[in-house]
């Protein structure tokens, strides 16, 4: 359901979300899925094509999703040539933490009370497989999680077997210990609060 308002200069019902994205301003919430993939990459094609030098700002609060539509966002992020304002508002977790960091380099916010997680990628319903089926998927998995190792390093200039150790460890990290790991470059304060 979107929430309607009514504009205060036309007295016309207005969709906040269509009102924000006219403004340059998305929200990435919830678990990522194939079609919110979709949905997402439309706006950020149209927000690019209105202006590749005004940033976009992602308001990020995920616990993760199918890995293939993560890598499909992350991959048409990279194509945008406007700038990526990430900021994580409650959660970064799991294959969204990919997401977060590719965001534009000294634009990837979160707030005090976020919560980001870096941890090996899963597969939901990966353990009644046939047996030839799931070596296939233990192959595709190992894989996944190489290349997503090799991005989070690459992005938050880690070396890898950094990364591998926090990943295996499955980290809960503090907005200040994120920062000090590199994953995001601020943590987002109140107007005026130092």
């Amino acid at each position: 359901m979107n929430p309607i308002i009514i504009d205060p200069t036309s007295h016309e019902p207005v969709n906040v979300f269509d009102a924000l994205s006219e403004n340059r301003i998305l929200f990435l919430t919830g678990f990522i899925t194939d079609k919110m993939a979709k949905d997402f990459m439309s706006d950020l094609t149209l927000l690019n094509l209105q202006s590749q030098t005004e940033k976009i700002t992602v308001f990020l609060n995920s616990t993760g999703g199918e890995i293939r539509a993560v890598f499909s966002i992350y991959d048409w992020m990279q194509l945008v040539r406007a700038p990526l304002e990430i900021i994580v508002v409650g959660a970064c977790q799991k294959e969204t933490l990919l997401l977060l960091v590719a965001g534009t380099k000294g634009m990837r916010f979160a707030t005090p009370n976020s919560i980001i997680t870096v941890e090996e990628l899963s597969y939901e319903g990966s353990s009644f497989l046939p047996l030839t089926e799931a070596a296939v998927l233990r192959k595709l998995m190992t894989r996944d999680n190489k290349k997503f190792l090799k991005l989070v390093a690459k992005h938050t200039e880690q070396s890898i077997p950094d990364i591998k150790e926090q990943m295996t460890k499955k980290i809960f990290l503090t907005t200040k210990k994120a920062l000090r790991n590199g994953f995001i470059d601020r943590i987002v304060e109140e107007e005026g609060a130092e």
